[in-house]
């Protein structure tokens, strides 16, 4: 086939299938969020074409919808945070004697997250989280979760990362968490005082 009857092909099919809201990439159907890589890697095997040459196309696509050069960027990949914990830094944390291990642990991934993400919502909220679980469920409502335990290979030590939720999950996160929900309904009672 044609590389320029490729290409129309692959553009009728970004037409047909997505579209741009909010620096998003939402499918026209049920208005899911997919990274851009997934697109790319999906039209590849859709068509199988050269996964090169529709990421090309998709970069054009996306930059004749109003999409800019940052916001495709940020749309392409998942981002990854620098922020990670291990779960020995509890034992760490008591040895040193501190009480409360699990709530240091929360005030020391506050401090580390609140250069990469909006830090307001988490200094309101992290005097009410008492575990790490409740503090998670406020960082996914914020657009991101923790990865599974990768291994150091030189200190054996399990190392958690933060990656990006797509759109969709981070709706459903808040609506459905309490601590996310209450910060709104407070937040809007500020600002109507």
């Amino acid at each position: 086939m044609d590389l320029n009857k490729q290409k129309i092909q692959l553009w009728e099919y970004l037409d047909k299938t997505y579209y741009i809201k909010v620096g998003k990439f939402l499918t026209r159907y049920e208005s899911i969020h997919e990274f851009g890589s997934s697109i790319a890697k999906s039209m590849a095997r859709i068509f199988s074409f050269d996964e090169e040459l529709c990421k090309q196309v998709l970069t054009y696509w996306a930059y004749s919808h109003d999409m800019s050069e940052k916001q495709f960027d940020d749309a392409y990949y998942p981002k990854l945070l620098k922020t990670s914990w291990n779960p020995e830094m509890s034992n760490d944390l008591i040895a040193y004697g501190i009480n409360y291990p699990e709530q240091q642990i929360i005030d020391l991934l506050a401090q580390q997250l609140s250069d990469e993400i909006d830090a307001q919502i988490l200094k309101d909220l992290k005097h009410e989280l008492q575990t790490i679980d409740e503090f998670l469920s406020v960082v996914k409502c914020m657009g991101y979760a923790p990865t599974s335990a990768v291994y150091d290979p030189i200190t054996f030590m399990p190392r958690k990362h933060f990656m990006a939720l797509n759109y969709n999950e981070v709706l459903n996160e808040r609506q459905n968490n309490t601590y996310w929900q209450d910060w709104i309904r407070t937040r809007g009672l500020h600002e109507e005082t």
